[in-house]
């Protein structure tokens, strides 16, 4: 009963941790679209302006 109590503690921690880690991930998987997408945006512009 202990032990499953403490391998339950762990398995939280580890949960906490990789949710804490994926929230970070996300928001550098946004910073780096918002990025590309100005970038985007502006060689769209850029060749629109050229046209």
């Amino acid at each position: 009963m202990h032990s499953c109590a403490v391998e339950a503690g762990i398995g939280m921690k580890v949960l906490t941790h990789f949710i804490a880690l994926t929230k970070i991930w996300f928001v550098c998987v946004m910073i780096l679209a918002v990025i590309n997408l100005s970038g985007w945006l502006s060689v769209l512009t850029l060749f629109i302006f050229e046209e």
